[in-house]
C-alpha cells in the first residue's frame, strides 16, 4: 500500500472528460452493499449521461443483494468485476461508506464522497479527516455532493491533492525497523 501514489503520474496528461463515471464501492456488509446498490440505481437518470459502476466486494457479490433492488438495472448502471484499482483510475468520483478503498482513491487523486449509512453505524476510515471529502446522508444529499464534485472536479483535486497525499503517507508510511518496533 505504501506505493499507491505511483499508480498515477505526478501530472497526468488526461484527455478532457466528456462523460463522467461514478464508482460505488461497498464492503462486505449486506446492508451497506444494498444501500449503495440502491443509490447506484437512483442517483442519476439515464439521460444525465453519467455512467455508474458498482464494484461489490468479492465476498459480497451483487447476486447476494440484487433482490433488494426490485427491478432490472438501468442501462447506465453497471456491475463490474474489474480490479478496484483499475476502476478507480477510470472514475471521476468514488462513493463509499466504510470501505478503505477511499484511501486508494485519494492516493491517485480520484475524489471521494462518503455516504453515511442510514441503517448502521458509520465506520468511515476518513472520519478523522472530514475536510478531505464531502459527506452525505441520503439520496438527495448524495446527488447534490456528487454533482458538486463532478462540476468542480479539477479545482477540487487541485485544492486537495497535497492534503490527500499527506493523509495517504501518514496512513501507509513505509515499513521500517522503527515502525515494526512500535508493535513489539
Amino acid at each position: 500500500m505504501q506505493d499507491l501514489g505511483a499508480l498515477r503520474s505526478p501530472e497526468p496528461d488526461l484527455p478532457e472528460i466528456t462523460s463522467h463515471v461514478v464508482l460505488l464501492a461497498p464492503t462486505l456488509g449486506v446492508e451497506e452493499t444494498a444501500e449503495l446498490a440502491y443509490m447506484a440505481v437512483h442517483l442519476f437518470d439515464e439521460a444525465d449521461g453519467v455512467q455508474v459502476v458498482l464494484k461489490c466486494h468479492p465476498m459480497m457479490p451483487f447476486e447476494n443483494i440484487s433482490e433488494f433492488i426490485g427491478s432490472p438495472l438501468p442501462s447506465h448502471v453497471h456491475i463490474s468485476d474489474e480490479p478496484i484499482k483499475d476502476l478507480i483510475l477510470k472514475s471521476s468520483v468514488m462513493i463509499y461508506s466504510t470501505s478503505t478503498v477511499c484511501i486508494e482513491a485519494l492516493a491517485v487523486e480520484t475524489p471521494v464522497v462518503n455516504l453515511r449509512p442510514q441503517f448502521g453505524i458509520s465506520l468511515d476510515p476518513l472520519e478523522d479527516f472530514p475536510s478531505l471529502r464531502p459527506d452525505a446522508a441520503g439520496l438527495e444529499d448524495l446527488r447534490e455532493k456528487v454533482n458538486w464534485v463532478l462540476e468542480h472536479q479539477k479545482e477540487h483535486v487541485a485544492q486537495n491533492k497535497d492534503a490527500w497525499a499527506n493523509m495517504v503517507k501518514d496512513m501507509f508510511s513505509p515499513v521500517t525497523s522503527e515502525s515494526i518496533q512500535a508493535f513489539i
